[in-house]
């Protein structure tokens, strides 16, 4: 990333696991053109996410040389903590997801919490947009991933990844975007960015900013500690061992 970035002239950043020898986090590395980088590691896994990284830390702000930049990264841009730190305090921010959907072989009662999971993962961007009226710059990934099903691991499902690629004004207006079911591809537009950033009141205590269905809450709550133990007991020693 770093080497792009220098020969072709441009900022560039992405998210990656990566392993320091005793802790694996998920990190947001955003690399200038003369080689210089900032970062910052996602603060919660995700469900699943668990069993491949651990947490990071509530940095969400780089200060670079074009100005501070929030960077958030998919399920921290529900979560009225991330907004609490950044609010007025970034000009933009960059954001990412690797939304997963429901399993493809679902069951048809649950098609309602499908669409349900279409409609916040294409929304939630600009719903961040909107709390801190800074524009929003967010890289969504596409296609389909199949895998064991967790925590059984006794069979294989497919889930297709789903939200949408998305450049929105501070306003929340969608100035750009490419949906999931587009395939790969770039989107381009220009934003104006500072002065209208939210100073003013102050932001709901709950911990989640969409009203989420009980079914998400429990998959958190479970998912949560299971993947953690899988990444203490399993994937730390295979870290390790890879490493040496």
């Amino acid at each position: 990333m770093i080497r792009w970035a220098c020969e072709l002239q441009v900022i560039l950043g992405g998210s990656f696991i990566e392993f320091d020898g005793e802790n694996a986090c998920n990190v947001f590395l955003l690399c200038f053109p003369d080689g210089s980088t900032f970062a910052h590691k996602k603060d919660i896994p995700t469900q699943f996410e668990n069993c491949y990284y651990t947490t990071g830390d509530t940095e969400n702000i780089l200060r670079t040389p074009i100005g501070r930049i929030g960077v958030t990264l998919c399920w921290e841009m529900i979560r009225y903590d991330t907004v609490r730190r950044l609010a007025g305090k970034v000009d933009f921010v960059l954001a990412g997801s690797c939304w997963w959907d429901l399993p493809e072989d679902a069951p048809p009662e649950r098609q309602p919490l499908r669409e349900y999971n279409q409609r916040l993962a294409a929304e939630t961007p600009a719903r961040l947009a909107g709390l801190l009226r800074v524009p929003v710059i967010h890289a969504n990934h596409c296609g389909r991933v199949t895998a064991g099903n967790f925590p059984g691991a006794d069979r294989q499902q497919t889930r297709q990844l789903v939200g949408a690629t998305q450049i929105l004004s501070g306003q929340g207006q969608i100035l750009a975007s490419r949906a999931f079911d587009q395939g790969e591809g770039l989107v381009c537009a220009e934003l104006e960015g500072g002065g209208g950033r939210r100073t003013d009141a102050p932001y709901p205590t709950d911990y989640w900013i969409p009203d989420l269905p009980e079914s998400y809450i429990n998959a958190w709550n479970t998912l949560n500690p299971l993947g953690a133990r899988y990444y203490r007991d399993i994937a730390v020693p295979r870290y390790k061992s890879a490493c040496r």
